[in-house]
């Protein structure tokens, strides 16, 4: 059963992953630039709000219907 979860937590992460890659680049298109880097020199990661910081731009340009979030509890 713990396989079966693994699993379906793993595919839930590739298909908001795949989400997150289709609204960058839709949204550099449109801006001509990637979204803002909150953490210069480390990147977004959730927690510590700069992944939620960086993913409200997706959101806002309408590229993202929600911020995803990790399942799980496990960050991205």
């Amino acid at each position: 059963m713990n396989r079966v979860r693994a699993k379906a937590r793993d595919s839930r992460k590739q298909a908001d992953f795949q989400q997150i890659r289709t609204a960058l680049y839709m949204f550099y298109d449109k801006k001509g630039k990637m979204p803002a880097n909150y953490n210069p020199g480390k990147g977004a990661c959730e927690g510590d709000g700069y992944y939620e910081q960086s993913m409200q731009e997706l959101v806002d340009e309408g590229f993202l219907s929600s911020i995803p979030q990790s399942p799980g509890g496990a960050g991205y």
